[in-house]
């Protein structure tokens, strides 16, 4: 069975939940229902996932039962897909650098050469902190 992947906050809301108690049926029973007073507390972790839920009701009432039951995955945030990304890159470089390269190792080597550089360029162009990459 496929592990439903739910975006960081809304993982995070239901550990938070589990930390505390909060069993599986009691989310489910409650999650639909905004909960007032939601600046703290219970109220604050069942409107993280209600508020993701409603942005397409329909697929997500059985992702986030799938999930509950049967466990999930965090998706990785747009920063750790960008370090993950950059980090292939570099290890291609680093995996070439020294080496007598055929032609398509060469073009690989400056492919990845020329990704690392231009992740840099964006983000320093854009004042952009990528924890890994430049900060």
């Amino acid at each position: 069975m496929k592990l439903v992947n739910l975006p960081k906050e809304v993982a995070e809301a239901i550990e938070e939940l589990r930390e505390i108690g909060i069993s599986t049926m009691y989310i489910a029973q409650n999650v639909g229902v905004k909960q007032g007073f939601g600046a703290s507390g219970l109220n604050k972790y069942l409107n993280v996932i209600n508020d993701w839920r409603l942005e397409c009701a329909e697929k997500r009432n059985n992702e986030l039962l799938s999930a509950l039951v049967n466990g999930y995955v965090m998706e990785k945030t747009p920063e750790e897909k960008m370090l993950e990304n950059f980090r292939v890159h570099e290890n291609v470089v680093w995996f070439y650098e020294g080496k007598t390269l055929d032609r398509a190792e060469q073009m690989q080597e400056r492919y990845s050469s020329g990704y690392i550089s231009g992740v840099k360029d964006f983000a320093e162009l854009y004042g952009i902190k990528i924890e890994g990459i430049n900060a």
